[in-house]
């Protein structure tokens, strides 16, 4: 997120007597040569006019946030730009756990969850794992709605009335049981707490709003025309649950307010779903337009949308000489391959070197004889990724032959 991980080799590259490489530990012999690739690829890049693009957090306030000023650095545009949304959240945090290396700005709602359990999760239940509280305050609604709320009222349709007819649910639906609240809390990575540093947030924000998910949405993200960059639909209350509506169901009020809000106020669709649900047989998701991405631990899934799998781009040197290009791009690359003399470094998303080819075995890559994995241990076949994701066969057929 707000990190630049520019650790370009878990390893040691030995040559064999094939002229090919692997990747070895240990060894004075087997760090020199580590050192010098490593050197020699850095010298390449420079010269070449590679260039890494870092991925930062989009809420520019965080950085500045204090102890001292935490009060008074409250801004809902900022906490919404390029947010992460957890509708029916309770006091769950695995979206935080989940996309907190891409995020910074997790918005949470819940009609259900009293404000002093809330409060009470929101001040300890990341200490435990490397964070410190900087700052936890009530959020009027003059604060989450400064200018008061100017979006078009919708009324409820009839398909959406069935579980309102539930006294239960129509008692939290009309804030009966529920006094509406905001809490507003930002952490910060302290790594003398944690062993584990790498690729978790140095800092993010999370906002907790006791109400209505699709109200909320409407007074928020639509009142100031932002979509969030990510929706989470994790056990959202359906059948036995509490929720009034569905989440998941592109009919109902929630997918149609975030289109609704793309539509007349051009902003863009989330670029990722996060989800417990299983994937159908075509590997879409409940929403249109969505695609499987990834499982994450085995219990979650991510989905991405099919329009930002973008054609990938061919980076050249000014002279129009081929230097680079990205094998796999899903809204950013997953694989790149550089060209060094007659082998190709690869580098995962992470900026990590995942191997070093030869002009057969990136061949072998390209025609799905060969898999490469990240340093995930994620493997990649190329032949069975989603065809947007990969360059056009002339883009490939040029690269490879300059």
């Amino acid at each position: 997120m707000h990190e630049l991980f520019l650790s370009l080799s878990g390893g040691q590259f030995e040559p064999e007597l094939s002229g090919q490489f692997k990747l070895v530990f240990g060894g004075q012999f087997h760090r020199f040569l580590h050192y010098f690739a490593t050197f020699s690829f850095l010298c390449f890049i420079i010269r070449n006019c590679i260039f890494i693009k870092i991925i930062f957090c989009q809420m520019k306030s965080i950085h500045k946030i204090t102890k001292e000023n935490f009060g008074s650095m409250f801004n809902i545009k900022d906490i919404l730009s390029d947010s992460v949304y957890y509708p029916a959240s309770g006091i769950d945090a695995k979206d935080i756990e989940l996309l907190s290396e891409n995020f910074c700005s997790f918005i949470h709602t819940d009609y259900s969850i009293p404000k002093d359990i809330v409060k009470a999760a929101m001040s300890s239940h990341f200490e435990h794992i490397g964070y410190d509280l900087i700052g936890i305050k009530n959020i009027s609604k003059a604060e989450l709605i400064p200018k008061g709320k100017q979006t078009q009222y919708s009324p409820i349709k009839d398909f959406e009335k069935e579980r309102l007819s539930n006294i239960s649910i129509s008692d939290k639906f009309y804030g009966n049981n529920l006094k509406f609240y905001a809490l507003w809390s930002v952490y910060e990575l302290n790594p003398q707490k944690t062993n584990i540093t790498k690729r978790k947030a140095k800092r993010f924000s999370l906002l907790h709003i006791g109400g209505e998910a699709c109200s909320i949405f409407d007074a928020t993200y639509i009142n100031n025309k932002i979509n969030p960059s990510s929706v989470v639909i994790i056990n959202p209350g359906g059948g036995y649950g509490d929720n009034w509506t569905k989440f998941e169901n592109p009919d109902f009020r929630f997918y149609q307010n975030i289109k609704f809000n793309a539509e007349n106020n051009k902003a863009k669709m989330p670029s990722f779903i996060l989800t417990n649900n299983t994937i159908s047989v075509n590997n879409d998701v409940f929403w249109p337009d969505y695609l499987f991405d990834r499982s994450l631990y085995g219990h979650y899934n991510l989905y991405k949308k099919k329009e930002n799998m973008r054609k990938n781009n061919i980076n050249k040197k000014q002279n129009k000489n081929l230097c680079s290009i990205e094998l796999l791009n899903f809204e950013g690359p997953v694989l790149s391959a550089t060209k060094f003399k007659k082998l190709y470094i690869i580098q995962d998303q992470w900026k990590n070197i995942v191997d070093i080819l030869s002009e057969d075995e990136i061949k072998l890559f390209i025609d799905g004889e060969k898999t490469i994995s990240d340093s995930q241990g994620k493997a990649w076949n190329y032949k069975k990724e989603h065809k947007d994701a990969k360059p056009t066969i002339e883009e490939m057929t040029y690269f490879l032959s300059n």
